[in-house]
């Protein structure tokens, strides 16, 4: 069931996703550095001056500021009648390429947004084929939504 109050405290949350490998993970840091060394796919890289430029002396690493061991607590009970049980991870491996620099570029700025807090939340989730992997994959996401409300609502 979702709480009344879930909006109004998801507007304090950003969540981002991209696709990775078998399971669904939500990501507690970012790196500022090493894009350089990772072209797009226009082979162009984020510079070290244009990292310097951009996020000057913002610490190397940077962490949500949400409790996501509580997040996943709280995720895993949402899905706990969900058959099979869907593979749910606390991660700390976002990478350092498009996932990585999104995910730091979301914590600088969320952090700029009045009182500090780092509200951010990278989400992996595997690949969906089918019909049936995008409806788990919503399913999944939604239990996901309602946990981070449900801790940032505190």
């Amino acid at each position: 069931m979702t709480r009344p109050w879930v909006l109004s405290h998801l507007s304090r949350v950003l969540l981002s996703a991209r696709i990775r490998k078998n399971y669904f993970a939500i990501e507690s840091s970012a790196s500022r550095s090493s894009y350089h060394e990772n072209p797009d796919v226009s082979h162009r890289v984020f510079t070290k001056g244009e990292t310097k430029n951009v996020w000057g002396k913002s610490p190397e690493i940077l962490n949500t500021t949400l409790e996501l061991e509580q997040v996943v607590e709280k995720w895993r009970e949402e899905l706990r009648s969900a058959k099979p049980a869907p593979d749910v991870r606390l991660s700390d491996d976002v990478e350092n390429f498009l996932c990585g620099f999104m995910y730091y570029a979301s914590l600088v700025e969320m952090a700029k947004k009045g009182d500090g807090k780092r509200n951010v939340v990278f989400f992996h989730v595997p690949l969906f084929e089918t019909e049936k992997d995008i409806r788990r994959g919503t399913e999944v996401t939604i239990a996901l939504i309602k946990g981070l409300a449900e801790t940032s609502a505190g």
